[in-house]
């Protein structure tokens, strides 16, 4: 019996499969266009981004001074909102980018048509919508 993370059986469901690098890129890169929802958990710290995916790209730091900024960067560019815990108010996404922190243990996860990537530092849900109407 194949289990989830949390330790609960998968029954019913499309399998998960587990992702190359490159597989991610190639996900994320066809949700150009649409919303892409991010719930995250970052060192106990939890948000909710809505972002409208205009494009996907990658950054390599010399260095991190303070561990925040990680040495790989994944971008996802456009405008969007974040709410920093429930309830909280809405506010714009900074730089009109998301980014997450790529390392070498990272595993990446495609399970009904939503991304799951888990790092050292932290877990990050993508789920890419239709794009609303405005």
């Amino acid at each position: 019996m194949k289990l989830r993370r949390s330790g609960h059986p998968v029954v019913g469901v499309v399998p998960m499969r587990q992702l190359s690098i490159e597989e991610l890129d190639r996900v994320l890169k066809g949700w150009r266009g649409r919303t892409v929802r991010v719930a995250k958990r970052e060192q106990d710290n939890w948000d909710r981004v809505e972002i409208d995916l205009e494009d996907v790209g990658y950054q390599e730091n010399e260095r991190s001074i303070d561990d925040y900024v990680g040495r790989h960067v994944l971008q996802l560019h456009g405008a969007g909102t974040v709410e920093p815990e429930p309830g909280a108010e809405l506010s714009s996404l900074p730089g009109r980018a998301l980014e997450i922190p790529l390392t070498a243990d990272d595993t990446y996860i495609l399970e009904d048509g939503r991304l799951e990537i888990w790092s050292p530092r932290g877990q990050y849900v993508l789920e890419g919508v239709a794009k609303n109407p405005s």
